[in-house]
């Protein structure tokens, strides 16, 4: 059932000149297309589940975008697409919710997930040419993992941040 939103989702970007191929969606073209998929009836879970699925993978590939950019001139554009699909998704979320309570811990953590897997992949494929700059991360990483354990929150973001952005990227100077 949830692949058929997915479908019908794709099939009415594309109706909207919306370049399907493109992994970065216009959030104004979704949530015209959500609130007409809403409108008038009743999504079930799994469709639901499907949708607010589908504004966590496009606010987390926004926001990573976002947090990869230069400091000095930020990606402001992807900074307001994050900011609107966080929006729609705590508005879908908050309904899925309603419906079924038992999954916002899990609806919540992949959101953050999807955030978290497109700054992985892009900082891997930023470093895997250099395995020196790889295995420095990974040792920063697992030093901040410690300090988190340890109770030391702040410096464990902040050595998150330097293991996970590129100098003078917006992710690292937050």
């Amino acid at each position: 059932m949830g692949e058929q939103v997915k479908d019908r989702i794709r099939d009415k970007l594309h109706g909207l000149g919306a370049d399907i191929d493109n992994p970065f969606v216009r959030s104004e073209y979704f949530d015209r297309i959500v609130r007409d998929l809403v409108k008038g009836q009743s999504l079930s879970p799994v469709d639901l589940n499907e949708i607010v699925t589908m504004v966590a993978d496009q606010q987390g590939r926004w926001e990573c975008e976002y947090l990869f950019s230069p400091s000095v001139n930020p990606d402001v554009n992807a900074r307001k697409e994050a900011v609107e699909y966080e929006r729609i998704w705590r508005v879908l979320a908050e309904s899925l919710v309603n419906v079924s309570p038992e999954i916002k811990e899990s609806t919540y953590k992949i959101r953050d997930l999807l955030e978290l897997k497109y700054s992985l992949d892009r900082r891997v494929k930023q470093t895997a040419h250099n395995p020196i700059a790889l295995f420095t991360n990974l040792a920063i990483h697992k030093f901040a993992r410690a300090l988190f354990l340890l109770g030391f929150t702040s410096a464990g973001n902040k050595l998150e941040a330097i293991a996970l952005y590129p100098r003078g990227s917006v992710g690292r100077t937050m």
